[in-house]
């Protein structure tokens, strides 16, 4: 019996041992290279190297061109960096020359037949290859020359979380003209989210190439009243608490027998002559007749008010306007043109931050493409969190229009050294640049445009532009 194992034991020790690899999904990241005809390979024992298996050499090069030829390695992202697809004649539909891969997966969205993009730039030179599949990718030795990936990137569709579609008291996201419930949201998309209470505030989450989304973060710097972590668009959204309730434009306490009081607030508030408002976190009581009980509580649940605080506070005489008030708002100081219709550009990547590269690109254009803002000629205002923003008066620094776009979210921004008008001139025209790498005036990039003052509602300053959509892509027009 010893014999028979001790055979057996060196029968398999002189035997070639092999491994059949897992065959690799499309489209996954390869970079390890295992052998010619993998999966059909064996590892050599006393080397460790892999070979392919005898009977496999020299297969017909068509039969195998279909399989994976590098181990595969998981990633997460659905771009890949550093990363170009390796194609032939059979899903190669065209080669051309381009400047990014931005442009070439730009060119991929317009070709119906195309489900793959592959960027590789060598000396100097970017070349886009519209693939009808990519079964097989290769590492770049320098990853920021390649990219590759699929037609497009989309985060996938929000669900109405917690409750349902018409569920209120509930922060649900919007994504300008497009219902992020009911469709996949595109690449570089912002979407935003903001409850009454947030008044002018807002919270934001861009959806990223990898098909997830941005860290939420709120547009401004003050407290949002909501205690618990931002959640990102794909989580349960956030529940609202009430909005401030006003204001009231009396004093209850005037009246004969009414005592009114808000607890932690002096009587002298209820004076002021532009109203007083009640806050959610706020608990204010109406006493008639020196009564133990009072005749109503008003305080914030959850989202809603209780104790009808639209009534207003009286007992029995009853005043002229007893529930809140509409504040008019000013009309805005300057020229007619100041209260005319107008678009307000909020989008936080168009917000000048010199020396951060930004993730995702943005073109003011319209059409199909994920990367086009949709953008349309006519009025604008750049307005981000509470104040407003102007274009540039002079161009990046180089070394902030590059690629990698250290200015704002596109890759050629705007500048224009004309002139900042005055309250109360007419519109002037200005001529706006577009800066990209060495060229602080891109060629046949410049476009006329028009300037003019306001004072807005708030009281500040601010300057409408008539601005015209660009007229190539890869522009964008940012402020700061």
């Amino acid at each position: 019996m010893k014999a028979l194992l001790l055979f057996v034991l060196a029968i398999l020790a002189s035997a070639q041992p092999f491994s059949v690899l897992p065959y690799a999904r499309p489209y996954q990241s390869n970079h390890n290279y295992v052998c010619p005809e993998f999966p059909l390979c064996y590892q050599d024992p006393r080397t460790g190297a892999w070979k392919s298996m005898s009977g496999t050499t020299g297969l017909n090069s068509t039969a195998v061109s279909t399989l994976p030829r590098d181990a595969p390695v998981e990633s997460s992202e659905c771009w890949l960096n550093g990363y170009f697809c390796r194609f032939d004649t059979s899903n190669v539909i065209t080669s051309i020359k381009l400047d990014t891969a931005e442009e070439c997966q730009s060119k991929c969205q317009e070709d119906e037949s195309c489900q793959f993009f592959s960027f590789h730039e060598t000396r100097g030179q970017g070349y886009c290859s519209l693939l009808r599949a990519c079964l097989v990718n290769r590492k770049c030795s320098e990853a920021e020359n390649c990219a590759t990936g699929p037609k497009t990137c989309n985060c996938p569709k929000l669900e109405y979380l917690p409750g349902n579609k018409d569920s209120v008291g509930v922060a649900r996201w919007t994504c300008g003209a497009l219902d992020p419930y009911s469709t996949e949201i595109p690449v570089g998309t912002t979407c935003s989210t903001t409850c009454p209470a947030w008044k002018e505030s807002t919270m934001k989450s861009t959806c990223l190439k990898n098909g997830k989304w941005s860290a939420t973060a709120p547009s401004s710097t003050r407290s949002l009243g909501y205690a618990a972590s931002y959640p990102t668009p794909e989580q349960p959204d956030m529940e609202c608490g009430c909005p401030e309730v006003g204001p009231f434009k009396y004093d209850p306490n005037t009246e004969s027998g009414a005592q009114f009081v808000c607890k932690g607030r002096d009587s002298e508030d209820y004076k002021k002559v532009g109203g007083w408002t009640i806050k959610p976190s706020e608990t204010c009581e109406l006493f008639c007749s020196n009564a133990l009980k009072p005749v109503v509580s008003v305080y914030c649940d959850g989202a809603t008010w209780k104790g009808e605080p639209e009534l207003g506070f009286w007992c029995y005489d009853k005043p002229e306007n007893p529930g809140p008030q509409e504040q008019a708002p000013a009309p805005p100081k300057g020229d007619p043109q100041c209260g005319r219709p107008y678009k307000i550009l909020s989008d936080s990547w168009r917000m000048v931050e010199y020396g951060v590269p930004h993730p995702t690109y943005h073109c003011d254009k319209t059409g199909s493409p994920s990367h086009y803002t949709q953008f349309k000629e006519g009025w604008h205002v750049f307005r981000f969190d509470s104040r407003y923003a102007t274009i540039p008066s002079s161009p990046p620094a180089e070394e902030n229009r590059q690629t990698d776009m250290k200015t704002c979210g596109t890759y050629v921004s705007s500048w224009s050294s004309s002139a900042l008008p005055t309250i109360g001139q007419p519109p002037q025209d200005i001529t706006i640049h577009f800066a990209y790498k060495s060229f602080e005036i891109y060629p046949d990039f410049s476009r006329t445009g028009k300037i003019v003052a306001c004072q807005g509602e708030d009281g500040q300053n601010m300057f409408l532009y008539y601005l015209p959509q660009v007229k190539g892509c890869n522009g964008a027009y940012c402020a700061v």
